[in-house]
């Protein structure tokens, strides 16, 4: 009688761990990030392992909810570290490009807020080397997009070809190509 409850547990694990790896949570301007993502699947797979071991207990709700909390916790500290050292890298290695980023992501928060006066939003342009900077600390291509969407920047093909030949993901190449291109 214990096999059904059993089985029940394996196919919610692997449930949640099939469709975990495609959830993202929005960050403050609307980008992904690892601390809001690491948050949302420590809490999933918290609650998963709570519930199962919870359940060896007879009590797998409280199970669930405490290992989503911990999860969830542990995940944001973990993704708010992972956050930090892009940053932290791209402040060492790149500075101009973090400022270029943080130029832009201000003037859309303001205009998403409806704060921005027509004359503040005026957009820097991400540049090729910008993008490999962001790529090479290693930050997720849905990143990247969101950065060059917010930038308004048009690359060439030359452009693209040397973004090609520094190894940046094929993601974000084809995102230029379809959207972004001159």
């Amino acid at each position: 009688m214990k096999i059904i409850p059993q089985a029940v547990n394996v196919v919610l694990i692997t449930v949640a761990l099939a469709v975990a790896p495609g959830c993202q949570a929005p960050g403050a301007n609307g980008s992904t990030n690892n601390t809001s993502n690491g948050a949302m699947l420590g809490g999933a797979l918290g609650a998963i392992a709570g519930a199962v071991i919870g359940n060896q207990t007879h009590n797998a709700a409280a199970g669930a909810a405490i290992g989503a909390l911990f999860g969830a916790a542990t995940g944001a500290i973990i993704g708010h570290h992972m956050d930090d050292a892009q940053r932290q890298w791209l402040k060492e290695h790149a500075p101009q490009t973090l400022q270029t980023i943080d130029h832009n992501d201000a003037i859309a928060q303001a205009v998403a807020k409806g704060t921005a006066p027509e004359a503040l939003a005026t957009k820097e342009p991400l540049t090729v080397d910008n993008i490999k900077d962001i790529a090479s600390a290693g930050v997720k291509n849905d990143v990247v997009i969101d950065e060059i969407q917010k930038s308004g920047s048009k690359y060439s093909s030359q452009d693209i070809a040397d973004l090609q030949q520094a190894g940046v993901n094929p993601t974000v190449i084809e995102y230029i190509k379809t959207h972004a291109a001159a």
